[in-house]
């Protein structure tokens, strides 16, 4: 089997305006450190000792977030503690709304091998776009895969690690996970209730597969660890009949001038739906 190293490579967690308050009640000892310029919408932005940062808001509605950069992590760790400890406790405090998982390789594997299966077709994904090369670092030789779209609430993309920080007498390739809103807390769910990087790895594994790569198929073998089911986003039809329409058939079944109406008219579209559905072998609806 392939050594390699795994690591939470960027946790960010969104709560209440007593955000700060919780992550220091659950053992994560930040300290507050400059100011600094806030994001849209916040109020007032710390710097975070060891690492970090904090935005702030005085509504509650708004909330605070708590970012973890991958340098964030690394630091946090040479204070002692490590990321599953840290993401069990970063969990209970609040929301996960973005978690990157990272799969270091040192072996000397190249993109360029996933490149040669790519081109003949020999992968399989669920990422409906096609994955693109960028040329990202320069005069180092490296590049970055990425797999799925960036407004996507999931992503992967592998690069050379080493040719990044021009360390080019090294061997570092990089599979790194990045995933956003309810499927970063899914998988932060995953990760407190099982082993961290069975699951990362199992992530990685459901993303994607190069079945006739023998060093990706050495590290990213079938872990059977069970992640949760990530429902689907509605499209905008969907969210708007079950949002805008449905909270106007509300309002106005209140108003006595309209009732009438609206209730004829639901009447007329159960009628519709109870006809297609007598019409149709394979069709099923509910009420």
């Amino acid at each position: 089997m392939h050594p390699v190293e795994y690591s939470i490579d960027w946790l960010s967690v969104s709560g209440g305006v007593d955000l700060f308050q919780k992550t220091l009640d659950a053992g994560v000892h930040f300290r507050l450190g400059e100011a600094r310029k806030p994001l849209a919408h916040f109020d007032t932005a710390h710097d975070l000792l060891p690492a970090g940062t904090l935005q702030e808001s005085t509504s509650d509605q708004q909330g605070c977030l708590i970012s973890l950069s991958g340098e964030d992590m690394t630091a946090i760790r040479h204070n002692g503690m490590v990321d599953p400890v840290l993401i069990k406790r970063m969990a209970t405090v609040g929301k996960v709304t973005r978690l990157d998982y990272a799969v270091d390789i040192r072996t000397g594997d190249s993109p360029k091998d996933l490149e040669s299966h790519i081109k003949s077709g020999d992968y399989e994904t669920v990422f409906k776009v096609a994955p693109s090369r960028f040329e990202s670092f320069n005069d180092t030789g490296g590049y970055t895969l990425y797999f799925g779209s960036p407004k996507s609430h999931r992503r992967l993309r592998i690069y050379d690690k080493a040719a990044q920080l021009k360390l080019l007498n090294e061997a570092w390739l990089r599979v790194e996970l990045v995933t956003r809103k309810n499927r970063a807390q899914a998988l932060a769910s995953d990760m407190v209730k099982g082993v961290l990087w069975l699951v990362g790895h199992q992530a990685i594994v459901d993303t994607i597969s190069f079945p006739k790569c023998k060093w990706w198929n050495d590290i990213f073998y079938q872990t059977e660890a069970v992640l949760s089911t990530v429902p689907k986003k509605p499209d905008r039809y969907q969210k708007w009949l079950g949002g805008q329409v449905n909270d106007s058939i509300r309002r106005n079944l209140e108003k006595p001038e309209h009732a009438q109406f609206i209730s004829d008219w639901l009447d007329n579209l159960t009628t519709f739906r109870d006809q297609l559905v007598s019409k149709s072998d394979g069709l099923t609806l509910h009420p």
